[in-house]
């Protein structure tokens, strides 16, 4: 028998992630917004069915135009932008399925303030795709900063649901950020926007996040 040289690889299919990164110019942020959302949360406005929280996401147009002091240039840019980058080229150096766009921009931005025991119930962000300039966006990042928590812990947790390859349970396969030292205030949250995704009840209050939505030009494999 002759030696041979025998071609071997994978194709991955898309999987689901969840990046963090922890943002150096976390308290020049927070001393820009917090003193604004800590006056508008006294509003208590809460569009969600279930969840049990203070928010600035709406529907309305008029309403999602009082969250464009969330859209100021440095943040989106510094701090949003590069973490979704640094996120894209440290996922595409791993030779898995590529992420690849040209262009992206941010759809909606909303704060969530947590009382003690407010939580928010599984969802996802998935939307419609966005004509724009002739060209077609869809929703494919959501973001999450941590812009004040004083729990010891963070207390968002995502999660994967079946059936999933080669798990035999049934059950979601969760990943709790609370088991995560480093996942704390100042922390830059990214996974896909259609992964669910939920707030545990809050122990201290105060919490507060800036959520964000991101679409972009996003291309993917078409298949054979």
């Amino acid at each position: 028998m002759h030696d041979s040289i025998i071609s071997m690889t994978f194709f991955y299919f898309p999987s689901d992630f969840v990046y963090w990164e922890k943002n150096p110019y976390h308290e020049k942020i927070k001393d820009k917004f917090l003193p604004r959302i800590m006056e508008l949360s006294k509003n208590n406005n809460n569009p969600f069915v279930s969840s049990k929280l203070n928010t600035s996401f709406s529907y309305s147009e008029d309403l999602i135009n009082n969250n464009t002091f969330l859209k100021d240039k440095e943040f989106i840019d510094e701090v949003i932008m590069k973490a979704i980058n640094n996120m894209t080229d440290r996922h595409n150096s791993k030779n898995t399925f590529p992420i690849i766009y040209t262009s992206m921009f941010v759809h909606s931005v909303w704060w969530n303030y947590y009382k003690e025991g407010y939580f928010q119930e599984p969802h996802i962000h998935n939307g419609p795709p966005k004509f724009v300039n002739n060209r077609v966006y869809y929703p494919t990042f959501s973001v999450v900063y941590i812009l004040k928590d004083n729990n010891e812990r963070n207390n968002l947790l995502f999660q994967k649901q079946p059936p999933i390859p080669f798990s035999v349970s049934g059950d979601n396969i969760n990943f709790d950020t609370s088991m995560v030292d480093e996942i704390q205030e100042g922390t830059v949250i990214v996974f896909p926007s259609g992964l669910t995704h939920m707030v545990k009840p809050i122990s201290k209050p105060g919490r507060i996040t800036i959520a964000l939505n991101i679409y972009t030009d996003i291309s993917g494999h078409q298949g054979a």
